[in-house]
């Protein structure tokens, strides 16, 4: 096992992701974190309520986005 500097948070926080993919795969590392966020309001009645977004107003958004981040 790698040597973990116990004072730097990053350091702490990269290491155990590592571990935990190494032991869960993929597909169960994000089923761990999906299953300790707590979720939080109705979603189904919030789902119903959102006005459906069309695909080009989805693209605008994500390109504005990406411009955005550079």
């Amino acid at each position: 096992m790698a040597q973990v500097n116990l004072n730097n948070t990053e350091e702490i926080k990269e290491a155990g992701f590592k571990a935990l993919l190494e032991a869960l795969g993929p597909a169960g590392f994000i089923k761990f974190f999906q299953q300790m966020s707590p979720g939080k309001g109705d979603y189904t009645k919030e789902k119903y309520e959102q006005p459906e977004e069309s695909r080009e107003k989805i693209l605008q958004d994500l390109q504005k986005y990406v411009t955005d981040c550079n």
